[in-house]
């Protein structure tokens, strides 16, 4: 449950560049693309 929440966190400030995605879509969509996203998650 801690990891789940957590993972929520990380959607809610992650900036995508398609508005109004489900919480789904967005996993999906970090799971695809995930090396664009992980610069925005840990600040380099």
């Amino acid at each position: 449950n801690v990891i789940r929440k957590w993972c929520l966190y990380f959607l809610k400030v992650i900036q995508f560049s398609k508005k109004d995605l489900s919480y789904r879509r967005k996993q999906r969509y970090i799971s695809v693309h995930l090396e664009d996203y992980l610069p925005q998650l840990f600040g380099k």
